[in-house]
């Protein structure tokens, strides 16, 4: 096969994910392996899984750019699956406008001091001053593409709180306001079990 996006693809399901899309995931097709260009694309032999994908990274990226960015079930889905997750709840110290001069591009980013008011899951570290709100992350529809930042404080104010996600890979949506239905669905959300097979990497990596 080919280097490039096209040429790999993976894929992580729940316990509960819905049978119909696990099946799409074990559906090969290896048509073009015994053809005579052979196979230059992962879309040929597993073109249900494919398909999968791009639906998902539509879905994300309207979720993304749509007026709710960060709703409340995105955040108790990720208390629910992703293990070793932490959760800290932070109140804003202060604010404070910063010039960045980038290759002599000079622009103003926000940076934020806050405290830990409270661990809500797992074991979150600081240190929690001078962080600065990315403008863009990653796409989820194009490799090497950016979108801008769903949640960018404008004017966070001392005593405005937040939730801050961390322990795991995602771009988005890591700090989100803590309104009072987002703060209920992370404190009520039962966290995932840890089975056996979650920690066959972490013991093959000592060994």
């Amino acid at each position: 096969m080919l280097d490039g996006p096209d040429s790999a693809i993976g894929v992580a399901y729940t316990m509960d994910a819905p049978r119909d899309l696990i099946d799409h995931a074990f559906q090969i097709d290896l048509h073009c392996f015994w053809g005579l260009r052979g196979c230059d694309s992962v879309r040929q032999v597993v073109p249900l899984l494919w398909k999968d994908r791009q639906a998902i990274e539509g879905r994300i990226l309207a979720r993304l750019q749509s007026p709710d960015p960060c709703p409340d079930r995105i955040l108790a889905g990720r208390v629910g699956y992703i293990l070793d997750l932490n959760v800290a709840l932070l109140e804003v110290v202060n604010s404070r406008f910063e010039e960045v001069n980038s290759e002599g591009d000079r622009s103003e980013e926000i940076v934020t001091d806050y405290r830990l008011k409270e661990a809500m899951r797992g074991n979150p570290q600081g240190p929690w001053t001078g962080i600065r709100h990315r403008w863009t992350i990653p796409s989820p529809a194009s490799t090497g593409g950016q979108i801008p930042s769903p949640m960018r404080p404008s004017d966070p104010k001392p005593g405005d709180q937040f939730l801050y996600f961390s322990g795991a890979t995602f771009d988005s949506c890591r700090i989100v306001p803590a309104t009072p239905s987002a703060e209920s669905v992370v404190r009520s959300a039962i966290p995932a079990d840890r089975r056996m097979e979650d920690d066959i990497g972490w013991m093959y990596g000592r060994m």
